[in-house]
This record gives structure tokens, sequence and C-alpha cells, in this order.
């Protein structure tokens, strides 16, 4: 089973729109309204690659209470390759509209899992959003930390190094941590 999509209310539709194509990097493949009928709020969809699935993310329309809490902690999309990785952070990067997911953090943060490398930011209305690319590795979640950084849950990286120092690093890191892992596919299970 994967994730099919995930829906928000929004309060700015436009914003979020533009937030999710211009920085996330989808693309809209329906607006309207609910159900299509007039009377119902306007509806958004998009997906990363249109061709091959409808929609990964909607978006309603509300008037809901800005103060009320997040209902989604974060959705998280895996692109292929370090460089598309890069391509998402330079356009974060760039764009104020993106605030901090991970406490401890004031902005946007990189993160190392061990088995993926990700991006962690939040879209204008405190949604956490979460893009990542896979590493070399199959590991145990959340079986050792994976950092030892006072106030960090994850371990930041410097995603302007190479892919091969970044693996270098990355497996350092791991052993470093005590954290287990195998090259990808080869896990006992």
């Amino acid at each position: 089973m994967r994730l099919g999509h995930v829906v928000f209310l929004v309060r700015d539709f436009d914003g979020m729109i533009d937030f999710y194509t211009e920085v996330v990097g989808l693309q809209v493949t329906d607006l309207g309204t609910g159900a299509g009928r007039p009377d119902l709020p306007r509806i958004g969809f998009l997906s990363s690659d249109p061709s091959v699935v409808h929609h990964q993310v909607a978006f309603v329309e509300t008037n809901r209470d800005p103060s009320a809490a997040r209902n989604v902690n974060h959705i998280a999309f895996e692109v292929a390759t370090l460089d598309d990785l890069r391509a998402v952070w330079k356009r974060v990067e760039r764009d104020g509209r993106a605030g901090s997911l991970d406490w401890g953090a004031d902005r946007p943060t990189t993160a190392f899992m061990g088995d993926q490398w990700s991006v962690r930011f939040t879209d204008p209305e405190g949604n956490g959003v979460e893009i990542y690319a896979p590493t070399p590795w199959d590991t145990v979640a959340a079986g050792a930390p994976y950092t030892s950084r006072e106030g960090l849950a994850f371990e930041p990286y410097d995603i302007d190094e190479t892919d091969d120092e970044l693996v270098a690093w990355g497996e350092k890191h791991m052993d470093t941590m005590r954290q287990r892992h195998w090259p990808r596919g080869t896990r006992p299970r």
C-alpha cells in the first residue's frame, strides 16, 4: 500500500496553489468547486506527474480559524536523485514563504535519516512538507538516535556536497551513531 493523496483545508487557496507549484514543484491537474457544484468551496488538485497520477495533494478552500492546530504533521514526496533534491532546496531557500518544520530550527532544514536525504519545511499555512531522496542504505527506523546534537531530532547535512562526499559522510555518520544499516535491498527481515 502507498499514499494515495492528502487533502488540506486552506485559507489562502491561491497562495497555497502558488507555493506548491513554485516551491514544491507540483503541477495543477484540476481546479474547480467541490463535486463541480458552484455552491461548494473551491478545490484544487496537484500531482508531481499528472501522466501517472491525477493528484497527490488537494486543497479545499475554507474559512477555518488560523489559530487552529494543524491536523497533519507533514506530507512527504520522494524524488529520484540528490540533484532533484538540490533543485527543491534551491527553490525553498529562495522562497520566503517556507518555514521550519523541525523543533530547534528557525528555517527550512536538511535532515539525514540513514535511509533518506531529506529537506524539511512548512508551507505558508504551517503544514509540514518533506521532500526526500533515497540513500544507498536500508536502516532500522528510530532504532538509534539520528543525531547527538542537542535540541535536534535529525542530523543536518551539507546538500551542496557531491553525491560521493555525502555517501561517505552518511556511512561514517551512521557508524558513529551506531545506526544499523545495510546496502539497500539487503536488510534481513
